[in-house]
């Protein structure tokens, strides 16, 4: 039997750049069958470039390793390039056995449709495909049926034939685990990955009806299992872990458990947490504070009880607002996400909930379309909840209470968010001309119904020019904070606004976003950044040229420091109406600076010494070239 498998290829496309869990598991699954397995060239494979780029990697895997079976993980942004992958693979390799699986492809009439429209896809696997996926390339390598394989959609000798199954794997302590030494296809990734994903958990307590994690019952990993893959992770130094749970752990004791074990094992290693609401308090962030783990996001989606009961999913106001207090105790208020095209949703509600977060400081927001993912209780009926499936790859679902119209209008609003975000110290002024959150309500108010009234072209045309490069931003910094100023001050109480002040505020605003955006620049740019490379002794500090890095953006600002700082605390010139400060590219800070050290280091715009006739020694110059240089403001012009 042994040697059905000699020669055989199995590839898996994913749908991520980063590692796949998936993949790995089918690969240890493989291994488990038999010692015979073990001879299967096993191959993960992301092609994300092949359809967009000049690359041949798809077609050059299918002619030179000439597999036997392809599976396809189908997610919404990948499906309709899976399918041409199929199409293709067909054409090039007739005997080959393509087999979809993933959430795009998870409900058994949306299965048996495919199959009917799309010949060169061979079979389906419905559900959880840990188990069944290893089983079906056995029985097609050693040429056995495939009847009978619990969740499996396939062509029969009648027809389309689905197995049935429940799904999802109740015990999964079935499923092997994949972070060990002994995986190649995790060893071959791990140290060419900026993240790498990690599962305590699947399925969910919730059963909100737009959501596939609702489909199945809550089961965990053993927390053997978890501990045993964390302390893997952390002695090959991964940089980054996203916990992929649907709320991480399952429940607050079991993430109060786990915070332990990555605390114990964790020494640089961050990981990223998606935590229930409900679980958090004053405990949880400090346990999470000691593990390195950093909260991605709060999925709120809706705060109107009225959109809430119709997706099965429930607010409570006071909750958040405890949860908003305890972050602004321990630090920053995570990314909030909300939804938009939800049954029963207005303009009008959507801009409330708008309103209400920008009252209670929430900044960062992500904004999604209502998706109708195949399998899930909403798409089931879609119907009847009113729903209408526009024709894209995500599936958009937008209520048919909805004009398209009035989703234009709130697709305006949460650009306008966003813009809002983004012109932070512009936003703080305007608060801060109120003396209560009533009246900045209903001024900030007036920004989403500009949307409304049809009015959001000039945000969108604002929010496109933010969107280039930052040399085109920091170039037009005067004419973008004019445009962002006037865009403001048509909600602004005029009688409490100065304009110069507002215009001068945004363009403190636009040079902190060309600030990061150079950061990023940076970041993707092949060429190291010149900087000291040897240690700096006091002697050399005499002898060497310096210069300002050319990545460092002196500027003063003819506002009060409150206004720039947004209140901050720290002390500087507080009489001045100037703010001096530099914007360091590199690691995108912004440093507030005493006019004396402004004025030091603007200096060195050309090389020069650190001492001359004109600046004589001084132990405060000392000072100053030590802190700036050991920052890489100041760097070596030699």
């Amino acid at each position: 039997m042994s040697s059905v498998y000699d020669g055989q290829t199995v590839i898996i496309v994913t749908p991520y750049k980063s590692l796949s869990l998936a993949s790995c598991i089918f690969y240890e699954g493989l291994k488990s069958c038999s010692d015979a397995c073990k001879k299967i060239r096993f191959l993960a494979r992301n092609y994300d470039r092949a359809f967009r780029e000049v690359d041949i990697s798809f077609v050059r895997d299918l002619l030179i390793l000439k597999p036997q079976v392809i599976g396809f993980s189908s997610f919404f942004w990948n499906f309709d390039e899976n399918l041409r992958f199929a199409r293709l693979a067909k054409s090039l390799v007739s005997d080959l056995f393509t087999v979809f699986g993933g959430p795009q492809v998870g409900a058994p009439a949306f299965a048996s449709a495919l199959l009917k429209e799309h010949h060169y896809v061979d079979a389906i696997i419905i559900g959880e495909a840990d188990l069944s996926f290893p089983d079906l390339v056995v029985r097609i390598l050693s040429k056995k049926s495939i009847e009978g394989l619990p969740g499996l959609v396939y062509r029969g000798t009648e027809g389309i034939v689905y197995e049935p199954s429940e799904g999802f794997i109740n015990d999964l302590d079935c499923i092997p685990p994949v972070f060990h030494d002994d995986n190649e296809v995790v060893l071959k990734s791990l140290n060419n990955l900026d993240v790498i994903p990690l599962q305590t958990v699947r399925g969910c307590r919730k059963n909100c009806s737009y959501c596939l994690y609702g489909t199945s019952k809550l089961r965990a990993f053993p927390l053997q299992r978890v501990e045993s893959e964390v302390a893997f992770l952390c002695k090959h130094k991964a940089k980054h872990v996203r916990i992929c749970d649907s709320h991480f752990a399952g429940s607050k004791t079991r993430a109060m458990e786990i915070f332990k074990i990555i605390e114990h094992y964790s020494s640089g290693t961050v990981f990223h947490i998606y935590p229930d609401p409900l679980h958090i308090d004053r405990d949880y962030l400090q346990a999470a504070k000691k593990a390195n783990c950093r909260i991605l996001s709060l999925g709120i989606e809706t705060m109107d009880p009225f959109v809430g009961e119709s997706i099965n999913r429930f607010f409570d106001w006071n909750e958040f607002r405890y949860l908003l207090e305890l972050f602004r105790e321990t630090g920053k208020i995570p990314q909030v996400d909300m939804m938009f095209g939800l049954p029963g949703q207005t303009a009008r509600s959507f801009k409330k909930d708008l309103v209400q977060l920008k009252v209670n400081d929430v900044e960062n927001v992500l904004f999604s379309p209502l998706m109708i993912f195949p399998g899930c209780n909403l798409a089931a009926r879609s119907e009847d909840a009113n729903i209408t499936t526009l024709d894209t790859p995500q599936r958009f679902g937008i209520s048919k209470s909805i004009s398209l119209e009035e989703y234009s209008e709130i697709i305006g609003q949460s650009i306008i968010y966003d813009l809002i975000t983004q012109f932070r110290r512009v936003d703080y002024y305007l608060r801060s001309a109120f003396k209560d959150n009533a009246g900045y309500a209903k001024s900030i108010g007036r920004w989403f119904d500009v949307a409304q009234n049809g009015g959001n072209e000039k945000a969108v045309e604002l929010n496109e020019r933010l969107e280039v490069g930052s040399e085109y931003i920091r170039l037009k910094q005067q004419s973008l904070a004019k445009e962002a100023a006037e865009w403001a001050l048509e909600i602004a109480d005029r009688e409490k606004i100065e304009f110069n002040t507002l215009k001068e505020l945004a363009r403190m605003d636009i040079l902190e976003i060309a600030m990061k955006k150079r950061q990023k620049e940076l970041f993707r740019n092949i060429t190291p950044l010149s900087a000291v490379t040897k240690m700096i002794l006091p002697e050399d500090l005499l002898r060497i040229r310096w210069i300002l890095n050319k990545e460092s953006w002196p500027e003063y600002h003819k506002i009060p420091y409150r206004l720039a700082s947004r209140g901050g605390r720290q002390r500087l010139d507080k009489e001045s109406d100037r703010v001096y400060c530099i914007y360091f590219c590199p690691d995108a800070t912004l440093f507030y600076l005493e006019k004396t050290e402004y004025e030091f280091l603007t200096k060195f715009e050309e090389p020069r010494l650190l001492f001359d006739i004109d600046s004589p020694y001084s132990s405060t110059i000392m000072e100053l070239a030590a802190k700036w240089t050991s920052r890489g403001v100041l760097q070596s012009a030699q």
